[in-house]
């Protein structure tokens, strides 16, 4: 409730946080907890994903796309113009602070970014979402457009 923990793994059968005592599931007045018609009961909060590494990994299957994650490195334009971020002083500070990563072109660079947003538009409800954008920087911005 407090976004305390995530209930997974070793701590996928707690119901309560440990940090903070919230309750992992929402509860009827005469304090049950609440349960879909399937049995199964309804959580406060549901983190929804998708799984990171295999879409990565496909990155890298495809013919297409493999030479597309070290174009940053071998075919972008470097003429001082700003074009992509690899043109940016940022990219150039991360390179020269660990070199070890950015000796390999394949090291994937992602950019995270989030916001909260009421997906009905009504704001009285307490109903939210906070969408998540995780973006390769590997790739060239020609590709992002599409």
């Amino acid at each position: 409730m407090n976004d305390c923990i995530l209930f997974w793994k070793g701590k996928a059968e707690l119901n309560r946080c440990p940090e903070c005592n919230a309750l992992r599931y929402k509860m009827i007045d005469n304090g049950a907890i609440m349960k879909l018609a399937s049995g199964d009961p309804i959580s406060i909060k549901v983190l929804r994903h998708f799984p990171l590494i295999p879409r990565l990994k496909r990155l890298f299957m495809s013919s297409k796309t493999t030479p597309l994650m070290r174009w940053h490195a071998k075919e972008r334009k470097q003429d001082g113009k700003l074009r992509h971020p690899a043109d940016g002083h940022a990219w150039k500070d991360f390179d020269n602070n660990y070199s070890n990563f950015a000796r390999d072109a394949r090291n994937v660079r992602l950019c995270l970014s989030s916001d909260r947003f009421n997906p009905f538009g009504n704001m009285s409800t307490q109903y939210c979402t906070w969408l998540v954008i995780l973006m390769t920087y590997n790739l060239p911005l020609w590709l992002w457009m599409k």
